[in-house]
């Protein structure tokens, strides 16, 4: 038929157009998009970021870190020029090593300008887990540099003020117990000497209450001084509290009656555990705290149980704390009602020191009080788990135990004249034979006379010249060809000075030392020499 116009079959004589995969494009447009706004971001940042690549080149710069490094739009400087920037070439050696590592990399960095960045180096990650390069962002650190300089700084000051402290402690008591430690030696003395029993002998058993009480306040700076420094290590036992409270109830009477005070102590038979010497010390500040503020009235010292534990209290019927207050007396140089700074107030240390004891001791001290009408602070101590309500028992000595009494030839090396005419003194009356020095050159002189031969060496540990006590026994070994048995007195309450002198197994006897102990270190010295 004419005219009609035949349609091949499909796929006869036809070609057909294949169709895009619109899926795949549209998923790499979003890709392209979100890698934009990515880029856009990172650019935009305040961070200063830059893209290495596996080589260390360049690949991209955000806007903050090419206003970091004055870089044009476009221009890519070399990885070194920023090194160079920051005058540190450690950079490109941190690159390399996260680089292998794969491990990021931290840096503080230091700017030609003065600033301070810093640097964290992080691998960059390829979709195929594989490390692509290295991405370093910066960040401005002036301002945290500079404030833990001043921190820096403001620590070395204190701890420089607190040693520069403690240097000053150490020397003033080292001054203070030198005077006294001669007194103390002329008090035994004078006591011995006696015969009147009534009123010589009663003003020297006051003085030796002063005794007593000085020699405890040094003591207490020497506890601080410990404290501080974290060396001091309670000696704790089984004690009668009898022995310490009629100890307390003789050393106050004398000062409570010459402030027209009534001053009583209640007896308790009971056994304690604690350091005798410390918690001692405890109960003579809270007491002498206690009658600092009382003008008028009364002050008791007694004790109550409680389950397993003793309540040592000091009463008062003094000013009062106020309730706000009551923490902040412990705080160390806090005194109450002294605006003047009376020194006859002690240094307001009395209170904190009973609490660093305390807190050594697992001691609990509380305090109540209201204004106007007294206080009462408290010391909890444990009991004795065996004897809790034994009998009180007479007090073992401090210090070494006297053995039987022996008579022997000793050495006296101490350059202050009052101390040494003292020790001679003192241990002649004792039945000894003395020979003196003032230092270490007479020492040798006398030690090496054929006549001599001392049986044991009492040496002052401060002495002139620069040497010290251990530098003479070093040189009297020397001479006479072996170690003599040694006593060190000293008024160094350093830490130090006692490690030195235990390291050579010498006795140490600490400035003041008062007669009966100074006794049984004598008696001690030569069980070791005959």
């Amino acid at each position: 038929m004419t005219g009609v116009k035949r349609v091949p079959p499909p796929g006869r004589g036809t070609v057909r157009k294949r169709r895009p995969n619109l899926a795949r494009e549209e998923a790499l447009a979003k890709s392209r998009a979100l890698a934009a706004r990515q880029a856009s971001m990172l650019y935009s940042s305040d961070i200063a970021t830059i893209l290495l690549d596996r080589t260390l080149k360049v690949r991209f710069l955000s806007r903050a870190a090419r206003l970091l490094f004055g870089a044009r739009p476009g221009e890519k400087p070399a990885a070194a020029d920023i090194a160079n920037r920051f005058r540190d070439e450690r950079v490109l050696g941190d690159a390399r090593l996260v680089l292998s590592t794969r491990a990021p990399v931290t840096r503080e960095v230091q700017s030609e300008s003065g600033a301070w960045h810093a640097w964290r180096l992080s691998p960059c990650w390829s979709r195929n887990n594989r490390i692509s390069g290295v991405v370093i962002s910066v960040t401005d650190v002036t301002a945290y540099i500079r404030a833990r300089e001043e921190l820096n700084a403001a620590r070395l000051h204190a701890e420089s003020v607190s040693l520069g402290k403690s240097r000053y402690l150490a020397a003033a008591s080292h001054d203070l117990r030198q005077p006294l430690h001669a007194l103390g030696l002329v008090h035994g003395m004078m006591a011995r000497k006696l015969a009147d029993p009534s009123g010589l002998r009663q003003l020297v058993a006051r003085a030796e209450d002063s005794l007593s009480a000085m020699s405890g306040m040094l003591d207490t700076l020497l506890d601080i001084n410990q404290l501080e420094s974290g060396v001091l290590h309670p000696h704790v036992r089984d004690f009668p509290i009898g022995y310490l409270l009629q100890r307390m109830k003789s050393e106050f009477a004398y000062p409570m009656q010459s402030r027209g005070l009534e001053w009583r102590v209640l007896p308790c038979r009971l056994v304690v555990h604690s350091d005798p010497r410390l918690l001692q010390q405890m109960i003579r500040n809270l007491l002498a705290n206690a009658g600092k503020y009382t003008k008028k009235g009364r002050i008791l010292l007694g004790c109550r149980r409680r389950a397993e534990r003793l309540r040592i209290e000091v009463w008062d019927t003094g000013l009062g704390i106020p309730q706000q207050q009551l923490r902040a007396i412990f705080e160390e140089s806090y005194q109450q009602d002294n605006p003047a700074h009376d020194l006859r107030y002690g240094a307001g240390l009395g209170l904190a020191i009973v609490q660093h004891l305390g807190q050594l001791l697992s001691h609990r001290v509380d305090v109540c009080s209201r204004e106007g009408y007294g206080s009462v602070f408290s010391v909890e101590v444990g009991l004795a788990p065996v004897a809790a309500d034994a009998p009180a028992r007479s007090m073992p000595a401090q210090g070494p135990e006297a053995p039987a009494v022996r008579r022997g030839s000793l050495l006296i090396v101490e350059d202050d004249p009052a101390s040494r005419e003292a020790l001679e003194l003192l241990l002649r009356s004792e039945g000894h034979r003395t020979i003196a020095a003032s230092d270490a050159e007479e020492a040798i002189a006398l030690a090496t006379r054929p006549e001599v031969r001392p049986d044991a060496v009492i040496v002052d540990y401060d002495l002139p010249r620069a040497l010290t006590g251990l530098d003479v026994t070093t040189r009297l070994r020397e001479a006479v060809g072996h170690d003599l048995p040694t006593l060190v007195l000293t008024g160094d309450i350093s830490t130090q000075t006692s490690k030195e002198i235990a390291a050579r197994g010498y006795l140490q006897g600490c400035k003041p030392v008062l007669p009966e102990l100074l006794t049984h270190l004598v008696q001690s010295l030569l069980a070791k020499a005959l």
